[in-house]
């Protein structure tokens, strides 16, 4: 099998290419530059800017599948910035689309948001017929991109997976950006550096490990579903018990300021993942010690 994986280079897509390599398939890369992975003999990167790609059709070219792992926004992008992002976003979507009718290429894996897309919904694990309501920016362009994709399906022969994740982490996810808490506040702690926590920490997320994300795209894939599925753990953590959590791995005290909560943050996100284990019997593998364990490992190299 051949695949194309839209941000190759990015922190869940190189895992994703890791293992579709590891598995003997051929993988085209497509990111800004050229990622971290050893020379392959069945891998070709191609550098490229998403925003402003018109040569899909190229990259397409024998393909089986597409991963799109690729996005210019974070969970914490400024809100002024929400014209900017649509249209860095959504247009090359459509071209992508476009280009994988044109090529007969009808099997896309999207990487959404299970941590942002479905809003507040009270102390329950959401399943994925739950009402969709978006509290930020991020959320909402991932749920246009996600009734961009289906309604694509609706009217031609795409056969779409929608991965909804709750909050990836794990090795290759960098500490310095505006994403990823488990990775940044290992740093900080390390560092002695001040954590900012908005609230009083009490706010509950689903944590799931990035190898159990990848690997729930590539199954997913391999079977004969399509549709929407929420991949997490099921578990949810407060960022209080988070901290202890890191705080035992590094052996260190943690610096909290704790400041004014904020309107985006959903007080408590988990989710209900028992359709992926029925449909295409997965579930993850790797529980939230054993993840922070390879984090802190891998921060530490």
């Amino acid at each position: 099998m051949k695949y194309l994986v839209l941000g190759g280079s990015g922190f869940i897509g190189k895992h994703i290419v890791s293992k579709l390599l590891n598995d003997g398939h051929k993988v085209i890369g497509y990111s800004r530059e050229i990622g971290e992975l050893p020379l392959n003999n069945n891998l070709d990167w191609v550098c490229g800017d998403y925003t402003k790609e018109t040569s899909f059709n190229k990259l397409l070219d024998g393909v089986d599948c597409v991963f799109h792992c690729i996005s210019s926004l974070v969970p914490a992008t400024d809100e002024l910035e929400v014209k900017k992002e649509f249209t860095n976003n959504i247009l090359p979507m459509i071209e992508l689309l476009q280009a994988m009718r044109d090529s007969s290429v009808n099997k896309l894996v999207f990487l959404s948001s299970g941590g942002t897309v479905y809003g507040d919904h009270g102390d329950i694990a959401v399943k994925e017929n739950a009402v969709l309501k978006p509290m930020s920016t991020y959320g909402l362009l991932k749920l246009n991109l996600e009734e961009l994709i289906l309604y694509e399906s609706r009217r031609h022969s795409l056969k779409p997976l929608i991965i909804r994740a709750s909050n990836p982490y794990g090795p290759g996810q960098s500490p310095d950006l505006n994403q990823g808490v488990i990775s940044k506040f290992l740093k900080s702690i390390r560092d002695e550096n001040l954590i900012t926590i908005y609230g009083d920490g009490s706010v509950v997320r689903d944590y799931i490990y990035v190898t159990d994300v990848a690997s729930a795209c590539i199954i997913a894939q391999s079977k004969e579903v399509s549709g929407v599925y929420n991949i997490g753990s099921g578990v949810g953590y407060s960022l209080n018990h988070l901290i202890t959590l890191l705080e035992k791995q590094s052996q260190k005290k943690a610096n909290i300021n704790f400041m004014k909560s904020r309107s985006l943050d959903v007080r408590y996100s988990v989710l209900d993942c028992q359709k992926a284990n029925s449909d295409f019997q997965w579930r993850y593998d790797t529980d939230i010690v054993a993840g922070i364990k390879q984090t802190w490992d891998w921060l530490n190299k």
